[in-house]
């Protein structure tokens, strides 16, 4: 049996998984039929990768959706979720060694007997971890299995949050322990750092010309038009050009209008 794999999730409810409930938990039209087999290979998965069990019955049940999508064997998808929960917290080389020791054993084997016989030895148990990792069924585990940080961790960040609460308060680890005020402080600081309501970082960025400005261009231009013509018709009739030049644009005076003409 392998060790506890470090950092893991444990969880304390048993998923009591049956060769029903599989049946049951198989997305509908995907033609699998749940074996002893199977039932035992999920059973053992403590003792053969050192996860924690009720964690990967859950996790075995959870992502049984991509059994239909991928067309892949039960004990194909039981070997890629341990796969794949394993390289979340070790490298992809000892994980594949811990789900296929038997593998592992014939590609070593193979490799000694080539160097028994002098030849080149061209087995590379790494191609066969990278070939595998690239596998459609361990991307879409992996892709599943993928969650934010800040959601993986919320719990934690929860118990941050009351403990600066209570550190701010006067409240220590201990019963009457004697918190400092500069440890209140610190803590008054650092509770408010975490709670803060977030920035408005948006940028609102505005090229060309805005709509008011629009507005006005067109209502000076329609009083432009309008001063044209009666300076023509001002001159037609005699008025002299000293008078008539002169012109006098009031921006106060654009309304709807002007733009509409």
């Amino acid at each position: 049996m392998h060790n506890v794999v470090p950092n893991m999730p444990t969880h304390t409810k048993e998923q009591n998984i049956t060769k029903d409930k599989l049946q049951r938990h198989l997305p509908k039209g995907s033609g699998h039929k749940v074996t002893d087999e199977i039932l035992k290979m999920i059973n053992q998965v403590e003792h053969d990768t050192g996860l924690e069990q009720q964690f990967m019955e859950e996790q075995i049940l959870s992502n049984m959706n991509i059994v239909k999508d991928l067309k892949i064997s039960l004990s194909a998808y039981v070997d890629a979720v341990k796969y794949c929960t394993l390289k979340q917290n070790m490298s992809n080389r000892k994980a594949w060694e811990i789900v296929f020791p038997e593998r592992l054993d014939k590609v070593t084997k193979l490799a000694e007997a080539r160097a028994a016989e002098g030849r080149e030895n061209s087995v590379n148990i790494d191609s066969h971890v990278s070939n595998y990792n690239n596998t459609e069924a361990v991307a879409k585990i992996s892709a599943q299995l993928m969650v934010a940080v800040h959601i993986q961790y919320a719990p934690m960040f929860h118990a941050s949050i009351k403990k600066q609460f209570d550190l701010m308060n006067g409240v220590g680890a201990r019963p009457n322990d004697n918190v400092s005020a500069h440890v209140q402080l610190n803590a008054a600081i650092s509770l408010a750092e975490l709670t803060k309501m977030p920035e408005d970082n948006k940028i609102e960025l505005q090229i060309g010309i805005s709509d008011e400005a629009k507005s006005v261009q067109k209502g000076l231009t329609a009083q432009l038009a309008r001063l044209a013509d009666s300076q023509m018709a001002r001159l037609a009739n005699g008025e002299g050009i000293e008078t008539v030049q002169k012109i006098g644009i009031n921006t106060d005076a654009i309304v709807e209008a002007d733009i509409d003409e």
